[in-house]
């Protein structure tokens, strides 16, 4: 399936992405996310939730990636299932395979991103 990629790790990006989903017509998606601890994890799930059938968390490394589990925990009110992630490939692996060639987004930071073009273009 075709992966989108969003740099977007704020809520005002976050936003737009939203629009940019609507727009686009993908319907609910899987969602690839890992953000830095001092990024509005929480405002920033809830713009995306609408658009999104599951959140892959991914651990970004330290000391300003967050840990999975927190960003389930941070993430848990968007109302979306969540399921942690040691890195942003094991997350992504998971989500092509249960997005099952439907549209995936990896977005939430440029590391997220990055990695997870690395692990696309692998």
């Amino acid at each position: 399936g075709n992966l989108i990629f969003d740099v977007a790790h704020n809520v005002e990006a976050a936003q737009v992405l939203a629009d940019n989903l609507a727009a686009a017509r993908v319907g609910r998606i899987h969602v690839v996310l890992g953000m830095l601890s001092d990024k509005p994890v929480e405002g920033f799930c809830a713009a995306i939730a609408p658009h999104a059938l599951h959140f892959h968390a991914a651990s970004l490394p330290p000391p300003r990636g967050l840990d999975a589990r927190a960003l389930v925990s941070r993430a848990t009110g968007a109302g979306v299932p969540l399921t942690p992630y040691a890195d942003v490939a094991g997350a992504l692996d998971a989500a092509r395979a249960a997005a099952a060639g439907t549209p995936v987004l990896a977005c939430g930071s440029f590391l997220t991103v990055a990695a997870a073009m690395e692990r696309a273009g692998g």
